[in-house]
């Protein structure tokens, strides 16, 4: 067999890093970690509406802050029993996992939540539109990913990305605990 010398490695080297590579993101992409991402991409790629967006990323969303919730609880079950409403949830979350430098990120739920709840609540509702667009207002001047940001893409795609965006960063506070 005939071995190509680059850079310090033959050419068997180089695939046998690949091949171990592959195998490495194969697992973080089948782990239990990844599979609230997962679940949240196939859902939220079903859906092509505005509004089913806002209501199923918030509920989404609401999960996990529960599971970051019941990530810290001695006892789950009692929790869980609770009739608790997303702002109480978010309050809850909030306390638990507050940081100098995720003000943001508290704030935005906060606004995604009077978003959902203006929709939900008085359809007709004139402030509406300004809760979508003060969420991707917040979202756009954290997430500095342009791919995300282009205005070009339209409000739905960037309603899209700026809830997985919120949603990504709650998991990740789950995977530091892990």
């Amino acid at each position: 067999m005939v071995q190509v010398f680059v850079a310090g490695q033959t050419s068997m080297q180089r695939n046998k890093k690949n091949l171990e590579s592959v195998k490495k993101s194969k697992e973080i992409i089948e782990s239990p970690k990844m599979s609230s991402i997962n679940r949240f991409a196939m859902d939220m790629t079903k859906i092509d509406d505005e509004h089913l967006y806002l209501l199923r990323g918030h509920l989404l969303i609401e999960e996990k802050l529960r599971e970051l919730i019941n990530s810290k609880s001695k006892k789950p079950d009692a929790f869980n029993e609770a009739r608790l409403t997303f702002n109480q949830v978010l309050c809850i979350a909030k306390a638990l996992y507050w940081q100098k430098d995720t003000d943001w990120l508290w704030q935005g739920l906060t606004i995604l939540n009077n978003t959902r709840n203006s929709l939900s609540h008085k359809p007709e509702h004139e402030k509406y539109d300004g809760y979508i667009d003060a969420f991707l207002k917040l979202s756009e001047k954290i997430n500095t990913d342009k791919f995300s940001n282009d205005k070009n893409f339209g409000r739905k795609f960037r309603l899209l990305m700026a809830i997985a965006f919120f949603y990504c960063n709650l998991s990740a506070s789950l995977f530091e605990q892990a």
